[in-house]
């Protein structure tokens, strides 16, 4: 009796008012997903641009600190080299300017500070993967790590100092224009060579090439950091579809 009486009602049941019903919930549902998953996908985009200029903002950035490295060690390995022939040329003097610049302390490389803020924090909170370009992706990490080698050259400043010290035999350091304790701030540490002591001096040849293979090397590897920022910022910009900018002449 039972089953008979849910045979007669479900007989009575208007199905295609059910059907219909069924219809709008299901392609209401459909919307309201796609509706979401497009709202994800414009924030995600949204978001991802802003990461490409910020990215592009510290690239440049980041070019200009490298490039003024990378001509600070071309230039006082020029001055090392200078140096070493005019000690090597009896009726040459060598320029004092370039004997301040070069040798007092110049073992001391100063550290680049680059902008490297947007990408930590991509990495830390996995915003990396909002980058959609994976050749991009790699190449930030490629980028990333040409900074850390030039970071790993500290280890050589130990074995700087140790090549430096025939020069420093014939070195004498001073405070020069230092107007008292009151005052400590303008005081600056100078040094006066013994260029005399210096040209009979076999080892200071050898210091003056160490000085200068040694700015040469960190040169070499600032070189790199600079190529991989310039394919880095190539790939960026044609990620936000900027145009190309010509490529710089080699400084060489």
């Amino acid at each position: 009796m039972l089953l008979g009486r849910m045979l007669r009602n479900l007989r009575g049941r208007d199905w295609f008012s059910v059907g219909v019903e069924l219809f709008v919930l299901v392609v209401g549902i459909v919307l309201g997903l796609q509706a979401s998953d497009w709202a994800n996908e414009r924030r995600d985009r949204a978001e991802e641009r802003d990461y490409l200029r910020r990215l592009l903002e510290d690239n440049t950035a980041n070019q200009a600190i490298v490039e003024r490295g990378l001509g600070r060690n071309r230039h006082t390995a020029e001055l090392a080299r200078s140096i070493a022939d005019a000690l090597a040329t009896a009726d040459r003097q060598p320029d004092p300017d370039a004997m301040t610049t070069a040798l007092c302390k110049w073992f001391v490389q100063p550290v680049l500070h680059l902008q490297r803020s947007t990408y930590a924090e991509m990495i830390s909170s996995g915003k990396l993967l909002l980058l959609r370009d994976q050749r991009l992706r790699a190449q930030l990490a490629e980028e990333d790590a040409a900074h850390d080698e030039v970071h790993r050259l500290d280890v050589l400043i130990a074995p700087m100092e140790r090549a430096a010290q025939p020069l420093e035999r014939h070195t004498r350091w001073y405070i020069d224009g230092s107007r008292g304790s009151a005052d400590l701030s303008r005081g600056t540490a100078a040094c006066h060579f013994d260029v005399d002591g210096m040209r009979r001096d076999p080892d200071v040849q050898s210091a003056l090439a160490q000085a200068y293979r040694y700015e040469v090397l960190f040169a070499l590897f600032h070189e790199r950091e600079l190529k991989a920022l310039a394919a880095t910022r190539d790939m960026l910009r044609a990620a936000l579809g900027e145009p190309e900018t010509a490529p710089k002449p080699n400084a060489n």
